[in-house]
């Protein structure tokens, strides 16, 4: 499998483009990750920004959009194909950093080697 990260997977019936995800809970393999604070659905530059509670205080993780496997809009929930670890080894981000190039590089080599990229 090929992976572009930061797109979302095509699973329908429902799109991420076709719902506001704010507010949404997140899944992810061993249990909740957080809340769904805002998300992108831009081509190729996509994610979910993710308040992740008491598991990971006072922080905020981004998942690429690619993460998302399925979206629920009928229970509000977003579940995602990692871990608690694997999302807690990714690179922290404050709000100053997200738009960095640094970092999103950072970011995007951690992502893309967790999948079959090509990279």
């Amino acid at each position: 499998m090929t992976a572009d990260v930061w797109n979302f997977r095509d699973f329908r019936p429902i799109s991420a483009g076709d719902v506001d995800l704010s507010g949404f809970e997140v899944m992810g393999r061993d249990g909740s990750i957080g809340v769904v604070d805002r998300a992108t659905n831009k081509v190729s530059a996509s994610y979910v920004v993710v308040d992740t509670g008491d598991w990971h205080p006072d922080h905020q993780v981004i998942l690429p959009a690619f993460t998302v496997e399925r979206i629920d809009p009928e229970k509000r929930v977003v579940f995602v194909d990692r871990t608690r670890k694997e999302i807690e080894d990714a690179p922290d981000v404050t709000r100053a950093e997200m738009r960095a190039a640094r970092f999103q590089d950072r970011l995007s080599g951690y992502y893309h080697g967790l999948y079959d990229t090509g990279l």
